[in-house]
């Protein structure tokens, strides 16, 4: 019956597994890192990915629905995404930045402020909403690669954790992964697009 329903449901069941072993990043960090570089960790990660999550919802309540209804105008919605990143990019970076400036320097004061850190934390996170949403869009037609795909990238960032023992090089390898993930994702995604569309309409008689 087990296996039943995993072959049925095979898209949830690597969702699943990946949500498993993504809720053991911080046991790992504190594991092979300690307790210090784990507390400022989560400090960085508390204001970088908490305030995204909050904006990723946001855009996804927003782009999903038009995505689903305009599912043969995918290549329309990547294109203009696409020009999303590219605008949100600088503002992204900078209101990133200066947040975790405020919060070390002024809320803070138990933890050294690290300017490479602060960086990379910034780079990272908007590098994970590129990674998401093109991981959204793929999902609408290809669903099983997109799952694949999210699993493997959560897997890399994870074994990359004990041999990385500080989280700048943590960072750049979680900044690396997510850039390769999301163009692999976006070739894929205009693969799918190029393979689904729609044929031309035939010229009405008169």
């Amino acid at each position: 019956i087990f296996w039943e329903l995993v072959n049925s449901n095979k898209v949830l069941f690597l969702v699943a597994i990946a949500a498993i072993v993504w809720g053991f990043e911080k046991y790992m960090i504190g594991k092979y890192w300690g307790d210090y570089l784990l507390g400022l960790f989560s400090m960085h990660y508390m204001f970088s990915f908490v305030v995204l999550s909050s904006l990723l919802v946001s855009f996804m309540n927003v782009f999903f629905p038009a995505s689903i209804s305009e599912k043969t105008s995918l290549k329309v919605i990547e294109s203009k995404v696409l020009k999303l990143f590219i605008f949100v990019l600088p503002v992204w970076l900078i209101g990133d930045f200066l947040g975790q400036v405020i919060v070390f320097k002024f809320m803070i004061r138990s933890y050294p402020f690290e300017f490479i850190n602060v960086f990379l934390f910034a780079v990272t996170s908007f590098l994970y909403f590129v990674f998401s949403t093109y991981n959204m869009l793929l999902n609408i037609t290809r669903p099983a690669v997109s799952s694949i795909a999210y699993l493997i990238s959560i897997l890399a960032i994870i074994t990359i954790i004990p041999v990385t023992h500080s989280i700048s090089l943590y960072l750049t390898g979680q900044a690396l992964i997510y850039l390769v993930a999301s163009c692999i994702l976006r070739f894929n995604l205009l693969k799918s697009i190029a393979l689904h569309k729609s044929p031309p309409l035939s010229p009405q008689k008169a």
